[in-house]
C-alpha cells in the first residue's frame, strides 16, 4: 500500500483481482469508514507498490465516496465497492477471452481445479472437503479462468462465500472442471459437454452476457479443451472418499 505523506493530495493502493492489477486512488482524507474496509477485507490483496510485477498491466481508477464520474468508481459503502469490483473484474476477464465465474477454485500438485455451480450446488462444501489434500484454496465463491499462450490458467479473487477467502498469485494452469452437486453417494464420473456447457454458462459472471457475442464460443473453448466431471457427494462424506473418487476419475 502506499502510504499517504503530509501535503500529498492524492493517496492510494494497489489492489489484485486475478491476474489484473487495479491502482485505486482518492483526494486525501476523502473516504473514511470505506478505506478501513477496504483495509481489513482486502488485505490479501494489496500490493506494495515496491513488488509491481512490471508485466502486469495497470488500470487506474478514481475513487470517490459519492457520485463517481465516468471512469472512475463509487466507494460510497462497502457494498457499493464490492459490486463496482466484481462487475469490473468480471468486464477484464471478457475482455481477455476468459471468465469471471461463480465457481470454487482448488490448486493440486500445481493444476487447477474449477468448481463451477449456482448457489447451494455444494461448491463451498466440495471445496472444503477437498482442501486438506490440495496445496491451496484459490477462493470457494468466485474464481477467474483465462486462455494463456495455449492453455487455460485459474485465480482466484477476493470475493469469498463461507470463509474462504481467495489468494492471489500467479495463476496455474485448470486441469479439469469438477460440477458439484449434493447426493446421497459419492460419484464422480464424465459429464456430457453439452450439459457442462449449459452449467458453465449459467456459472458465468458477465456485466453484458446477453450482449456478448463471444461468450458462448469462449466457454464452448474452455469445456471442449478440458475433462468435465459431474461431482455427486453426500454431505457426510469425508475427505478422503471424496478426494480418492475425484483422483480415480481423473486417472480413468
Amino acid at each position: 500500500m502506499i502510504q499517504p505523506s503530509i501535503g500529498v493530495e492524492d493517496s492510494g493502493m494497489y489492489l489484485t483481482i486475478g491476474p489484473f492489477l487495479l491502482h485505486h486512488t482518492w483526494k486525501k482524507d476523502s473516504l473514511g469508514s470505506e478505506f478501513e474496509y477496504i483495509l481489513k477485507h482486502y488485505a490479501g490483496f494489496i500490493t506494495p507498490a515496491d513488488n509491481i510485477d512490471p508485466t502486469y498491466v495497470i488500470h487506474e481508477i478514481p475513487l470517490y465516496p459519492r457520485n463517481a464520474p465516468p471512469g472512475a468508481m463509487n466507494a460510497a459503502n462497502w457494498m457499493t465497492i464490492e459490486n463496482e469490483l466484481r462487475h469490473w473484474a468480471a468486464r477484464q476477464a471478457r475482455q481477455n477471452g476468459g471468465f469471471m465465474c461463480h465457481a470454487a477454485g482448488l490448486i493440486h500438485r500445481g493444476r487447477g481445479w474449477l468448481l463451477p455451480g449456482r448457489s447451494g450446488a455444494g461448491k463451498s462444501t466440495l471445496a472444503l472437503k477437498l482442501a486438506p489434500k490440495c496445496d491451496l484454496v484459490l477462493s470457494d465463491e468466485v474464481c477467474i479462468a483465462l486462455p494463456v499462450a495455449g492453455t487455460w490458467k485459474l485465480w482466484g479473487t477476493p470475493f469469498y462465500g463461507t470463509g474462504e477467502q481467495g489468494v492471489t498469485g500467479s495463476g496455474c494452469v485448470l486441469e479439469a472442471i469438477l460440477f458439484p452437486h449434493r447426493d446421497r453417494a459419492i460419484s464422480i464420473a464424465p459429464i456430457d459437454k453439452n450439459e457442462a456447457l449449459a452449467i458453465m454458462l449459467r456459472a458465468i459472471v458477465s456485466p453484458d452476457k446477453l450482449g456478448d457475442k463471444n461468450v458462448l464460443d469462449d466457454a464452448i473453448a474452455l469445456v471442449e479443451s478440458h475433462n468435465t466431471f459431474r461431482a455427486n457427494f453426500a454431505y457426510r462424506s469425508t475427505t478422503e472418499e471424496v478426494y480418492d473418487a475425484v483422483i480415480a476419475a481423473l486417472s480413468s
